[in-house]
């Protein structure tokens, strides 16, 4: 309860300070910044990525031919920080855009965001977002030619998110296209960052190589599917709003479903204990989703579903997806820096 109350205090303190900003007629652009501290905190989001990037480069390098992406080893620095930063700079996007497709929201359900309390506006953010976009082109350009054709692919998707794909009405009718077509970004992601390795290396694969890849798209559909896991856990609500129990069955498929392709990629081309603690990550991802499935409360009649979940058990339904996919891209990197070192 202390622990709990200092975070609460530190919490108002900083929203305090924020608010401070706006009730001195502090500019746009630090009224930004502050957002991007709140909602992007930037050393969880840093490790998460250093993760994400390390994971996705070296693959590349492992699971495709030496001839057409070049030697692990042969990582040139400069374009591989460049892709790092842009990489990261996509993520803070999303975040922003998140922030915006979400304000409607949030000014009934999470009033204490950025947005409903007035922090910044909607314009300022989209403002935000088109700087962000392009720096994140410009560096994500200096790599290379395949890793800037993939990464483009990813950044046209998600400024059609940002636009609900012209059609947001219909997407809040039908929340599990919702996921899926959002979450789709995470698999362009991993592409792009598969191409950094590539490009990174001096490799000569090219985007439509890439693409054309069983392996690719293959670990690009994983990745879909372990970011379809996450959001799914972050609004089960609104899931478990449209779909009832069949929500919980979603819950568990998506992250498991990543975990296990992820196994299956590494099978044949990463040492054999990675792919045995992909396949313990894997089958833990299932039986502990299945557990915590099993603490849910029963509908009471076979028409009805049963209460959305609270308290603790509401906190692991969001955890748990996002700490399966952590752990797999834990994995991944590790085996990829052995790989890399050895």
């Amino acid at each position: 309860m202390a622990e709990a109350s200092v975070i609460d205090t530190a919490t108002s303190t900083e929203v305090a300070s924020e608010d401070a900003l706006v009730a001195r007629g502090a500019g746009a652009p630090r009224r930004a910044l502050a957002f991007l501290l709140e909602r992007f905190p930037p050393a969880p989001q840093l490790i998460l990525m250093a993760v994400l990037f390390v994971a996705a480069t070296l693959m590349s390098g492992i699971l495709l031919d030496e001839g057409l992406t070049g030697h692990l080893g042969d990582v040139q620095v400069l374009p591989a920080i460049c892709g790092f930063v842009g990489s990261l700079l996509f993520i803070v996007r999303l975040r922003v855009y998140d922030d915006v497709k979400d304000a409607d929201t949030d000014r009934v359900e999470n009033p204490t965001r950025p947005i409903p309390r007035g922090l910044v506006s909607i314009r300022e953010l989209d403002v935000t977002g088109l700087i962000i976009l392009v720096v994140e082109g410009a560096l994500i350009a200096s790599v290379g030619r395949t890793t800037f054709i993939l990464w483009a692919i990813a950044a046209a998707w998600s400024v059609l998110m940002r636009m609900e794909f012209f059609a947001p009405e219909w997407l809040d009718r039908h929340m599990a296209t919702f996921a899926i077509s959002h979450m789709v970004v995470m698999g362009l992601i991993y592409g792009a960052l598969l191409a950094i390795g590539v490009d990174a290396r001096g490799g000569s694969a090219s985007a439509g190589d890439l693409l054309a890849s069983p392996l690719v798209l293959g670990a690009m559909l994983a990745a879909t599917s372990i970011g379809i896991g996450f959001e799914w856990g972050r609004k089960f609500e609104r899931y478990f709003e449209q779909h009832g129990e069949h929500a919980w069955s979603a819950w568990l498929l998506w992250p498991s479903l990543g975990a296990i392709g992820f196994t299956l990629l590494a099978r044949d081309s990463y040492p054999t204990w990675a792919t045995m603690v992909l396949g313990v990550v894997a089958m833990a991802t299932i039986v502990s989703h299945a557990f915590i499935m099993g603490q849910r409360s029963r509908p009471v009649a076979p028409a009805k579903a049963g209460a959305v979940p609270t308290g603790n058990l509401r906190g692991l339904v969001e955890a748990l997806p996002g700490a399966a996919g952590l752990l797999v891209y834990l994995v991944l990197a590790a085996a990829g820096v052995v790989e890399l070192v050895r």
